[in-house]
């Protein structure tokens, strides 16, 4: 028969796990609820990314994986974790990028969170943007906040 306090300690540790658990669920909230959900609205952000960066280097690998990192960011951030996306995101970044397939989208997610990860130079880009674009008054009524 198990002791009085060995329930007791296990009361403790479902308690704590409870309340680990209720912060987790606040955390997941804050960081995985999207700040912008009008996929439409891709198209527009390519034209204000183009606009912070020059016209020919958009174009390149690497500013493509930037702007796959910033709409994720944007729309689906929990992609980066399980790196599936919501729904139609995947179809308008492929459109905007002219991907062949939007499948190219999904092969791209673990690496271009790598090269966040690793890189200062993406880094700083993708931060530059984020904000510069997060700013833009084009968007200001499609913010979550």
């Amino acid at each position: 028969m198990e002791t009085i306090e060995h329930t007791l300690k296990k009361l403790y540790v479902i308690k704590k796990i409870r309340e680990d658990k209720k912060k987790l669920t606040q955390l997941e909230k804050e960081v995985i609820d999207p700040v912008l959900t009008e996929i439409e609205l891709i198209p527009e952000i390519y034209n204000m990314f183009c606009e912070i960066h020059d016209k020919k280097d958009v174009k390149s690998s690497l500013k493509q994986k930037e702007f796959i990192f910033l709409i994720l960011l944007f729309f689906s951030p929990e992609s980066l974790l399980v790196y599936k996306t919501k729904k139609g995101i995947r179809n308008k970044i492929a459109i905007v990028l002219h991907l062949k397939e939007p499948v190219q989208v999904s092969k791209r997610i673990p690496e271009v969170l790598f090269q966040y990860e690793k890189y200062q130079d993406f880094r700083d880009d993708v931060n530059l943007s984020y904000h510069c674009i997060l700013n833009d008054s084009r968007l200001c009524s499609f913010l979550k906040h």
